[in-house]
């Protein structure tokens, strides 16, 4: 009698191990949240030296495809279009390629999964914002549609400016917010 009865739960939970392990990391990696910071995108330190290629290989390993195309101003992009991501590496040769795109400019994370490490959220009111980020500065209306957020897109830097008194080049937090909610979250490359 035991036997019989434990046959069939064994059987369960071998095709129960054995279904989790084809479903894999696909579906997972596919759900899981993201934290964008100012040195960070998705566990991927970030600096104004990060290249292209580096941050390619990065989201490839995680299972993300990206797509790269070549802005207007003749700059890589980096695209993650399942995710709701995009980010710009500055080339300083006259013809960008992956190769020749070392240095990051800027990225813009817009899909509903991204979050800064405190938790603002992609989607949050600008209340919480100001919650989480009590010291946000606001960068003002955006002109234009550059790389990322369009016209009327307020930017809130939630991170300060300047380091204590360096303007060496970093990266900031910035969080663009349309009809008062977070459209966006982003990194920017500032100083020199």
């Amino acid at each position: 009698m035991r036997v019989k009865l434990c046959l069939p739960l064994a059987v369960v939970s071998v095709l129960a191990v054995a279904l989790s392990a084809c479903g894999g990391s696909a579906p997972t990696v596919q759900r899981a949240s993201f934290v964008i910071g100012a040195d960070s995108l998705a566990g991927l330190p970030m600096s104004p030296g990060t290249s292209y290629l580096g941050a390619s290989r990065y989201f490839e390993r995680k299972g993300f495809r990206s797509s790269r195309r070549i802005t207007r101003d003749g700059d890589c992009r980096l695209e993650l279009k399942t995710i709701g991501f995009s980010a710009d590496f500055w080339s300083f040769a006259n013809r960008a390629t992956p190769r020749k795109c070392t240095d990051f400019g800027g990225a813009f994370a817009s899909g509903p999964r991204w979050h800064t490490a405190n938790g603002l959220r992609v989607g949050a009111s600008v209340a919480e914002l100001h919650r989480l980020f009590p010291h946000a500065l606001s960068g003002g209306p955006w002109n234009g549609s550059w790389w990322g957020p369009g016209v009327g897109v307020n930017g809130w830097y939630l991170g300060p400016k300047w380091p204590a008194n360096n303007h060496a080049a970093h990266t900031i937090l910035i969080a663009y917010v349309k009809d008062g909610r977070v459209f966006a979250l982003g990194e920017e490359v500032s100083g020199h």
